[in-house]
């Protein structure tokens, strides 16, 4: 289980460093953010309460009916255990670094698969994963995207094993199946992926035609699991609202001419330098979303939130301290910046040109340019700019770090010394914001939520510590050892 933090034979320190400290700054965060700031938390708290009484929401009861209920697990769990609503949202919390582990498991499985022995590959993945602020505030809330970005990073790993390297077995194609309908009933942006499922598909399908007949039947198995796991959700939706794409508000049709042109071109505006905070760009995609992955343009993470619907002239009085510190980033973060869209286009690049070689890399490349298109397409849906939130894409960002630490890896096999001086250079850059990665909310008495949830994390704990056993006494029963053995061998590779 420790094979993706292997540099040959031995545990890589660097890769166990950056876990270790990532996941603890993640946990410190789940225990000390106060859990009601977070983006939409009402209709998610009203969501959570209803499916406690396991019955679907409706609209006069919540803002929320288009919220896949499977995120709502802990906080419904706790409610329905008699616990206080808090209980629950802390315990949501919690659970976000449990999934953010997970999810760096399986990304490291991805360079893995990319590039067997590629440590700065994964050395690079991981510092990128390890300094991004966005990381930090969403996995700190009691949100779907945290579960979302987990399974999204999971459903990638099986689809590279399937189109890139041909894995067409029934367990490969169920997990696959799986996957994807936990996936769908996390949230519905889940499907922002299905048009990179599907490019895959056709660059499996040309490279492997022998085999096209097991690669079909493997994912009408795939789809039909998927339907049976995530499908029942969505055909209440079309039963109670006529569609399974229900939302709470009316989007507008599709058409470029929904948004004004500085929704398009005006990426670097003046309040992006001087003030990036809250109702300060308008309506622009690009500058809100850099001002939020890098900074905290929506205040509900590391500076004063001015009350709703505050005027612009006076949103500068309400967060005038924190004001230079951002802007200060917001100049900063540009490098950053360029150096994930350096490393997509490399990546996008050696796919192309390869797939056989680079079908890994052009997996994940394409895995961002799906969702970030999807997410264009609704954004230019919707009637104003609270919909443009980082979080929101979160799936995209473990993607960007794969394939920023792909450009590092390709470089470092040519020019070992540019290779370093950039990633270097981006650490520089990215430890400048590194007081983003701490929440500004902190609520001490949250701390005292930890009490009731001692003895589940206990058992919790304890049945980890069993399967990993069970998992290891076979796997040694295997090369034919006996327990003590197994034991013996599991107390040297630890200790």
């Amino acid at each position: 289980m420790l094979a993706p933090f292997r540099n040959g034979v031995r545990l890589d320190p660097v890769l166990l460093a950056l876990f270790v400290v990532m996941h603890a700054i993640l946990l410190a965060n789940a225990i000390l953010h106060y859990s009601l700031e977070n983006y939409d938390q009402e209709p998610h708290r009203q969501n959570a309460r209803i499916w406690a009484e396991l019955r679907m929401p409706l609209m006069h009861e919540t803002r929320g009916i288009h919220y896949a209920p499977l995120a709502y697990w802990p906080t419904s769990l706790a409610l329905r255990l008699g616990y206080d609503e808090k209980v629950g949202l802390k315990a949501a919390q919690i659970s976000n670094v449990f999934y953010s582990s997970i999810l760096v498991f399986f990304l490291l499985k991805l360079g893995d698969l990319c590039h067997p022995h590629g440590i700065w590959f994964k050395r690079a993945m991981l510092l990128v994963l390890a300094t991004l602020p966005v990381y930090y505030k969403t996995f700190a809330m009691p949100r779907p995207e945290p579960m979302l970005a987990m399974w999204a990073v999971v459903a990638m790993y099986l689809a590279v094993r399937i189109f890139c390297f041909g894995y067409y077995t029934r367990p490969v194609f169920l997990a696959f199946g799986l996957t994807v309908g936990l996936m769908l009933l996390t949230r519905q942006w889940g499907a922002f992926l299905f048009p990179a499922f599907g490019v895959l598909f056709l660059f499996g399908l040309g490279s492997r035609t022998s085999d096209a007949r097991r690669l079909l039947f493997g994912l009408i198995m795939a789809s039909a699991i998927t339907i049976l796991v995530g499908g029942w959700y969505y055909a209440l939706l079309t039963a109670k609202y006529g569609s399974p794409t229900a939302f709470n508000s009316e989007l507008m049709p599709f058409s470029l001419s929904n948004k004004p042109l500085g929704f398009y071109f005006n990426w670097f505006p003046k309040a992006y330098f001087d003030h990036p905070v809250i109702y300060t760009m308008g309506d622009r995609m690009i500058p809100i979303l850099l001002a939020d992955t890098w900074g905290d343009y929506w205040g509900y993470w590391h500076v004063a939130r001015p009350p709703f619907r505050t005027q612009e002239s006076e949103v500068h009085d309400v967060v005038k301290v924190a004001v230079p510190f951002l802007s200060r980033v917001s100049k900063v973060s540009l490098v950053c910046t360029a150096s994930l869209a350096v490393g997509w286009v490399t990546a996008l690049g050696a796919g192309l040109r390869n797939f056989q070689k680079n079908g890994v890399s052009l997996a994940l490349a394409i895995g961002i340019l799906s969702t970030c298109a999807c997410y264009f397409v609704f954004v230019v849906c919707y009637k104003n700019s609270s919909a443009i939130k980082s979080s929101y894409i979160l799936q995209v960002f473990p993607f960007l770090a794969f394939t920023y630490g792909f450009m590092i890896d390709q470089m470092a096999l040519r020019k070992p010394r540019v290779s370093l001086a950039l990633l270097t250079l981006y650490f520089a850059a990215a430890l400048h914001q590194a007081p983003l990665f701490f929440t500004g909310k902190i609520k001490f008495s949250e701390v005292e939520l930890l009490e009731p949830l001692a003895n589940p994390l206990l058992l919790a704990t304890l049945a980890s510590g069993a399967l990993y056993a069970a998992w290891l006494f076979c796997k040694r029963k295997e090369k034919g050892c006996s327990p003590a053995q197994a034991v013996r061998s599991s107390s040297s590779r630890w200790f």
